[in-house]
């Protein structure tokens, strides 16, 4: 007796979804976040715990959660509003300068 054949994957309609998307209007709604990367050399670590001091020489910042879909969706050429609440702080306004800089994006 023969093992049953797998079924063929189905055809997915991925490509024309993106497609369908150019131009649309979006609005995204949720919590923003900052995400800070630092980039740096590990110089030694630290006598109270075993965790590595690292010296810092770079930063990054990229939008993250709902910024980062609102951004992922103006990368396929959508106009997307944005809709979120921050905080009154130095990394609420340096979110709002990274979603200002993207061109697609109204927040």
């Amino acid at each position: 007796m023969k093992p049953p054949r797998a079924a063929a994957p189905p055809e997915t309609p991925f490509p024309a979804a993106l497609a369908s998307l150019r131009g649309r209007k979006i609005a995204v709604v949720g919590d923003v976040i900052l995400d800070r990367y630092l980039f740096g050399h590990v110089t030694r670590i630290s006598p109270e715990a075993p965790v590595p001091i690292l010296e810092v020489r770079e930063e990054r910042g990229a939008l993250g959660g709902a910024a980062n879909v609102a951004k992922n969706l103006s990368d396929l050429m959508t106009r997307v509003t944005l809709v979120a609440v921050t905080g009154a702080d130095e990394w609420a306004a340096a979110l709002i300068r990274a979603v200002k800089a993207e061109p697609r994006i109204t927040a």
